[in-house]
C-alpha cells in the first residue's frame, strides 16, 4: 500500500470504530489538501493542515459530546500535546492506532479527558 492508500484505509477502519463502537452520530475527517488553513489567535495565526495541528477530524456522541481524533498508522502519537489540549478545554480526545499484525489490521484506541 502507498502513503495514500493506507491513510485512507486507516480513516476507513477509524470511522467504523467510532460509529459502530463509540456509537457516534457523526464523524468528521478534516481534508488534507496541499494548501494550509489559518488558524487565527489573539497573536496572529498559524498555518495548519489538521485541526490545531493536532486532529484529523471530529465525532458526535451522545454519551461524550464532542469528540477531537487523531488517526495513526504502526505508532502512537505523542501524549502530551493530546492530554495537554483535552485538560485545558475540558474536551474527550481519542488517538486510534491502525496497525497490522500478522495479516489483520487491528485498531488500539487511548482517550485523553
Amino acid at each position: 500500500m502507498n502513503n495514500r492508500q493506507r491513510m485512507y484505509f486507516s480513516n476507513q477502519k477509524a470511522r467504523a470504530y467510532l460509529l459502530n463502537t463509540v456509537k457516534c452520530t457523526d464523524v468528521w475527517f478534516k481534508r488534507h489538501t496541499r494548501r494550509k488553513d489559518k488558524t487565527f489567535t489573539p497573536n496572529g495565526y498559524y498555518p495548519s493542515t489538521d485541526l490545531f495541528n493536532l486532529f484529523d477530524g471530529i465525532a458526535l456522541s451522545p454519551q461524550k459530546g464532542i469528540i477531537y481524533f487523531q488517526v495513526k498508522t504502526n505508532a502512537w502519537p505523542k501524549t502530551e500535546p493530546l492530554l495537554d489540549f483535552a485538560r485545558k478545554y475540558k474536551a474527550v480526545v481519542i488517538s486510534i492506532n491502525i496497525y497490522k499484525r500478522d495479516g489483520v489490521w487491528l485498531c488500539r484506541v487511548r482517550s485523553y479527558e
